[in-house]
């Protein structure tokens, strides 16, 4: 079962669950992927965003989220039929390897294949060295990421005890590894350079951060801004959406407060991209 969610800070309203859901199938179908054509990417164009009558559930981690809605787009889509999902891979001798988020087939091409998705957000941070690309949670970053997908979780559909079990349990004796990860890189404000790590996808998303005290100084008289809920950071927030609108307004105090725990991703004015705020000792 997967465990709930219980620190995204303000909850959600109710009543615009389901336009938050449809935002985040929407984001995943119409957005240009994070990383690139290696390792092997699905093509997310192939996904059909669905007129859904039930919001996701969004009492989980923003990852199972993004499951559920490439779940769904997925169903939506005549050309993939899904055979399995979380499929855990654990040896005769109980040791578990792995999973794999989907096994799917390709009605259209007429193969199998290993999907790996996730959903991930990185601040291109300035070093001694270069530049680095952590996570909001630093203990997350991009490089690790890369090559855990890469080395790891591509290959797992290839080892002997995981075609085992797709041969025994679903007749599959071939099958294809493929990834989907959507997401946004942001650039600190004050940067000359824009780069981006090995196997980024260049037409990936790009967004600004900034440390709380230069959002300080760089909007002294900013009363109140909006907030933006993490279920909510792979979307577009177009001016005057029903999308944008529908976020909760927090003023100064309560985004000092919030901002200096934890990274927090904001719409300064109704017209700006959103920002992330890190606490100044991030």
């Amino acid at each position: 079962m997967k465990p709930p969610r219980k620190d995204f800070g303000p909850s959600l309203e109710t009543q615009h669950m389901l336009l938050y859901s449809e935002a985040i199938c929407a984001s995943l179908v119409q957005s240009p992927p994070m990383i690139g054509e290696v390792p092997p990417r699905l093509n997310h164009h192939s996904l059909i965003a669905p007129d859904l009558k039930e919001p996701l559930n969004f009492n989980q981690k923003l990852g199972y989220i993004y499951e559920d809605a490439a779940a769904v787009c997925l169903e939506q889509s005549p050309r993939f039929e899904i055979v399995a999902r979380n499929m855990q891979i654990i040896t005769p001798e109980k040791q578990t390897l792995g999973e794999l988020d989907f096994v799917l087939h390709d009605c259209t091409a007429q193969k199998h294949l290993h999907l790996e998705v996730a959903i991930k957000f990185y601040l291109v941070e300035p070093t001694d060295t270069g530049f680095s690309f952590p996570g909001p949670d630093k203990r997350d970053n991009y490089q690790r990421k890369f090559e855990r997908l890469s080395s790891h979780q591509m290959q797992l559909s290839q080892n002997p005890h995981t075609r085992n079990i797709l041969l025994q349990r679903y007749g599959i004796d071939a099958i294809e590894s493929q990834q989907l990860v959507h997401g946004i890189f942001y650039d600190h404000h004050q940067a000359t350079a824009s780069p981006l790590p090995e196997g980024a996808n260049p037409l990936v998303r790009r967004r600004c951060w900034m440390h709380l005290n230069e959002f300080l100084k760089a909007f002294p008289d900013l009363k109140q801004c909006q907030l933006v809920h993490k279920a909510l950071w792979p979307c577009e927030l177009e001016e005057g959406s029903a999308l944008q609108l529908s976020l909760p307004s927090i003023n100064q105090e309560k985004l000092v407060t919030l901002a200096s725990q934890r990274c927090t991703l904001v719409l300064p004015t109704p017209s700006s991209k959103p920002m992330f705020i890190a606490p100044d000792d991030w």
